[in-house]
């Protein structure tokens, strides 16, 4: 779907999962983008959720022209195709590895198709910064 840069899309900030390989790939190589890792064994990873989407929500609304895709990569699991696929790409930029079993809600910024940024939990730091961090990345993007 493509946004006019006057419009407003709420389906921007409804997570689109990200169920593979060849999603995770996508979603990689998007201009801008925001990446949530999700397990649903984490109180933690709830209440992160929550403030991802609702940021990114009001971000959408604020800066159509700068809109991004939310996309959410569920590793409950801890293992399997899609674990491993997430551990190679986390591998590549740096090393972020550790953010695949933390059960905080860490949220990663894709920006010109590299990982440009990070927070181990969303929640913990708040719509506010993760809002002012989305302006600092992709404003000047």
């Amino acid at each position: 779907m493509a946004l006019r840069d006057d419009s407003f899309s709420e389906s921007f900030a409804i997570p689109r999962e990200i169920k593979n390989g060849e999603d995770l790939k996508a979603a990689a190589a998007q201009r801008r983008a925001f990446v949530f890792v999700s397990v649903e064994w984490a109180v933690d990873s709830k209440l992160s959720e929550l403030d991802v989407v609702a940021m990114v929500k009001a971000w959408q609304k604020a800066h159509p022209s700068l809109s991004a895709p939310l996309y959410r990569i569920d590793l409950t699991e801890q293992e399997g195709p899609l674990w491993n696929d997430v551990a190679d790409w986390l591998k590549r930029g740096s090393p972020l590895i550790g953010l695949m079993s933390s059960g905080t809600g860490p949220l990663l910024w894709i920006l010109q198709g590299r990982i440009a940024d990070h927070v181990p939990s969303a929640h913990y730091v708040g719509r506010e910064a993760l809002a002012e961090q989305t302006r600092a990345l992709f404003d000047s993007n």
